[in-house]
């Protein structure tokens, strides 16, 4: 432990010297970051004219937006106005398109209107997929397109990044400028296509609010998949409902009934029957979803696996139990392209995908590495139809590690393996320790590194689990992890300390130095512990102890308050001056007190005083009430763990 102590200690002083000799390298503990992963489309050829999109604060644009605009089109419109009056005082009007009958004038056009056809352009689907964007300008007019209403709003939010230097961060904090009077039209030659095509951030915080994820250009992910019983995850036996199907409860699904048996026990007549019922089911999806494209036949939550003769023969066969799923699955989506090629279906068909898990008993892929060539060939020639895909979920990895460090070769090998059977890739990682929401579990370092891997393997969907089930906010500066994994996962070599910089100085204001300086203090230290091995078991898994003494000894604990307390008085100058902005920054920085007061109350009350105890106590009640947060352990709620505390 001295020695650890000493490296700790000598580390943090060289932090702490870099922190107050550089204002312009903020993120000061930064390690090496692979070469650049091959990127979607981030092209931005602006210019300058001599034309004036404002002048002393009046403007001669109006907006054009489509007659039969959808909602987020609409959303478009309004976003435009609302944070360009907040910047200006001043406000376009905004007009609906008729084709026949566009009155001259000035016109900033969101999505597909008639002035677009006119200008020559069109937005390319193949190109742009259904959330890029271009932004053009022809003579005097600015055109912000895509093919849907989420590529016309994410063209808005570009255009006013550029504009009005809006960059938004959390909720109800954004970056915006103030009192422009006067803007310049540039000449827009710009797209952007994200690197990650579905981008889904599952945060609570995030999922409380449309306007949040829309602002971060993460989608909700009930947008782009089709529901089953309201579900995403683990959805078979809601396909599939034991309670449902009880005449067939001996051949379909395992002993226990906890799980499907893919090979229906081997019994031919009942393999179809069991083809055909999830089939319709799915049908029913595609159905009630028309817009679209992903639908969900996915393993229960749960370990059990079916050990039937047929079960084991498939395992024996192709070398895992995931075959039975791919397999039985194949044959649902041959017997839905069936039904979709007949008149009573047809108006439903359209490009969309069947996932399945790769998760817990079914992680394993029916492939093995060829020592020759070191690549991974399917076995016995098993492969994954088109339009049925894997959806990865590696649990076990180590996400505070970078996914080409040696602590995820399994996961890296997991990946290659299922690459041989399955052509396109959807991932589910994971942002938090789920036993430990008020402990922090540090994955900055590995964020960069991690996102191009996904990049690199051309993962189609980023399912970023964190705390889900907790609302309003997160600790552990997990607010601003989701603010990242937004940003890379729409460009993945986003310059990642610009990033961080943005959001301490938006989100902190005055308070930024000393916040900076204890996320620098908890990085180092998190990265010492993976060094030296104290209190560590070989990986920093989402379901790992990490409240042990050894891994946060008390006295570091009560200086890094120290910086909280710091932070605090450096919002005093504008308490009054702008209490709106010092409530917001106050609770900012306090929610980052929590997990401090926590692990010193957890661990360190025998040896405390009563009355410190008690006083950090009545800290946290009060910093955990501000943040709204409703959890401290996945699906626990913070009132079981006030009444183990005696509150």
């Amino acid at each position: 432990m001295k020695r650890f102590t000493t490296m700790l200690v000598a580390l943090l002083c060289g932090l702490f010297f870099l922190s107050a000799c550089s204002s312009e390298n903020k993120e000061s503990f930064r390690h090496e970051i692979p070469a650049a992963a091959e990127t979607g489309i981030h092209v931005h050829n602006i210019g300058e004219t001599s034309s004036y999109l404002m002048k002393d604060g009046k403007t001669p644009y109006q907006v054009l937006v489509p007659d039969s605009a959808d909602a987020n089109t609409l959303m478009a419109a309004s976003e435009l106005n609302a944070l360009f009056k907040e910047s200006t005082g001043t406000e376009f009007p905004v007009v609906s398109d008729s084709p026949s009958d566009v009155p001259a004038g000035k016109y900033i056009s969101i999505g597909n209107t008639s002035l677009l056809k006119k200008a020559g352009l069109t937005a390319d689907s193949k190109l742009l997929g259904k959330y890029g964007f271009h932004i053009a300008t022809v003579n005097d007019d600015l055109f912000l397109y895509g093919t849907s209403g989420y590529g016309n709003l994410y063209a808005v939010y570009e255009f006013l990044g550029d504009i009005l230097n809006f960059e938004f961060f959390y909720t109800d904090t954004y970056r915006l400028d103030k009192n422009v009077r006067e803007i310049k039209l540039k000449k827009y030659d710009v797209t952007e296509v994200p690197d990650i095509e579905y981008r889904a951030a599952n945060y609570g915080y995030m999922r409380e609010s449309v306007d949040t994820q829309m602002r971060l250009r993460v989608t909700p992910y009930e947008d782009f998949f089709m529901l089953i019983d309201g579900k995403v995850a683990h959805t078979s036996l809601n396909i599939l409902p034991p309670d449902k199907y009880g005449a067939h409860k001996d051949y379909w699904y395992e002993k226990d009934y906890r799980q499907l048996c893919y090979t229906a026990h081997g019994n031919k007549n009942e393999y179809s029957l069991m083809v055909e019922a999830a089939s319709q089911r799915l049908m029913q999806a595609l159905q009630e979803y028309p817009d679209r494209n992903l639908v969900t036949l996915t393993t229960a939550d749960d370990g059990a696996v079916c050990e039937c003769a047929a079960c084991r023969e498939s395992k024996l066969k192709y070398g895992a139990d995931s075959a039975a799923v791919i397999l039985f699955i194949n044959d649902v989506r041959a017997r839905l392209d069936d039904m979709l090629a007949t008149d009573e279906y047809k108006r439903y068909d359209r490009d969309f995908d069947i996932l399945f898990f790769a998760y817990s008993s079914y992680e394993e892929a029916p492939s093995s590495k060829n020592e020759e060539t070191g690549k991974y060939e399917a076995n016995q020639g098993i492969h994954c139809a088109d339009g049925v895909s894997v959806w990865m979920a590696p649990i076990k990895a180590d996400f505070t590690h970078n996914m080409t460090a040696s602590q995820n070769l399994p996961t890296r090998e997991q990946t290659d393996a299922w690459k041989a059977v399955s052509d396109t890739i959807y991932l589910w990682y994971y942002s938090t320790n789920f036993k430990h929401y008020l402990t922090p579990y540090d994955t900055f370092d590995a964020m960069p590194d991690t996102y191009r891997y996904m990049k690199n393997v051309d993962a189609k969907m980023i399912f970023n689990q964190a705390q889900y089930d907790n609302s309003s906010a997160a600790t552990g500066f997990s607010m601003l992890k989701g603010y990242l994994n937004a940003k890379l996962s729409w460009n993945v070599n986003a310059d990642y300390a610009k990033l961080i910089d943005g959001y301490f100085q938006t989100c902190y204001g005055d308070a930024a130095p000393a916040m900076y300086e204890l996320f620098n203090a908890l990085r180092a230290h998190t990265y010492l512990l993976k060094e030296s091995g104290v209190g560590y078991d070989g990986v920093f898994s989402v379901y790992n102890d990490y409240e042990k003494t050894s891994m946060w000894p008390k006295q570091m604990l009560l200086g890094w308050k120290g910086y909280i307390d710091r932070a605090l008085a450096a919002l005093e100058g504008i308490k009054e001056v702008s209490p709106e902005t010092y409530e917001k920054q106050y609770r900012q920085v306090v929610i980052e007190r929590i997990w401090l007061n926590y692990l010193l109350v957890q661990m360190y009350s025998s040896n405390t005083s009563d009355r410190e105890v008690a006083e950090l106590k009545s800290e946290f009640v009060s910093d955990y009430t501000l943040s709204g947060m409703n959890k401290y352990i996945e699906s626990k709620d913070i009132s079981i763990l006030y009444k183990q505390w005696g509150i």
